[in-house]
């Protein structure tokens, strides 16, 4: 950890800036609402993800420590768990910045919980991220191709994720949006080729799920 942060601390851009501004310094160590049961822990017992976090900054005191997960939203039980987490964490000065939401989302999931769960996560005071934005059509493997029903559905569910993100997390907060890819089959779901989780499609023309996502990011609702 040390070694590959403070590597990457002495990486400058041509005005003087880290080249790094941020390590995602744990990834799912939850599985569900348990811990992941890694050869980390094996080795080095529940707390190893506080001795990391706390080498991070050791080798850097600048750069943005983030712990970072999936189903945050849509997993009620797992978001209490990171919370409470990171609430010990803060309590504790084990050093931590932000939590990133992986955000992973189906054109139908979460619903009423994805407003919910990115207050939460704002609630703890820290930076939040939206870190791996993608948004499935096919989960149910029952299309062939994209309709425009789930063509909207989609540009919906990128819509209400840029939205709540906006609306809901105050700007000293927000550390950005990362979309998990550019174009459909350069997406990790595009193996079978039946699926259609980006903004853009295989030819790089935007999809309606780009105009949703714009629209969200300038503070729009869907209708």
């Amino acid at each position: 950890v040390k070694t590959t942060v403070s590597h990457f601390a002495e990486e400058k851009d041509s005005n003087g800036n880290s080249i790094v501004a941020s390590w995602d310094v744990m990834n799912e160590y939850f599985d569900g609402g348990s811990i992941r049961n890694s050869i980390f822990r094996q080795k080095m017992g529940d707390d190893y993800i506080k001795k990391i976090f706390q080498w991070a900054r050791e080798a850097n005191s600048n750069v943005k420590l983030f712990y970072n997960d999936y189903n945050i939203a849509g997993e009620t039980n797992k978001r209490a768990q990171i919370i409470n987490m990171v609430n010990d964490f803060v309590s504790n000065n084990v050093p931590i910045d932000g939590l990133g939401m992986q955000m992973h989302l189906n054109h139908n999931w979460p619903t009423n919980d994805l407003p919910t769960s990115i207050q939460d996560i704002a609630d703890t005071g820290l930076l939040v991220h939206v870190s791996e934005l993608d948004v499935k059509v096919n989960y149910g493997n029952d299309i062939t191709e994209l309709t425009t029903t789930r063509a909207q559905a989609q540009s919906d569910q990128y819509q209400n994720a840029a939205y709540y993100y906006q609306s809901i997390v105050p700007t000293s907060q927000q550390f950005g949006i990362t979309i998990w890819g550019a174009r459909d089959r350069d997406s990790w779901l595009y193996s079978g080729r039946t699926e259609w989780p980006l903004l853009f499609d295989n030819n790089f023309d935007p999809k309606p799920a780009y105009d949703g996502f714009t629209e969200g990011l300038k503070g729009n609702a869907v209708n």
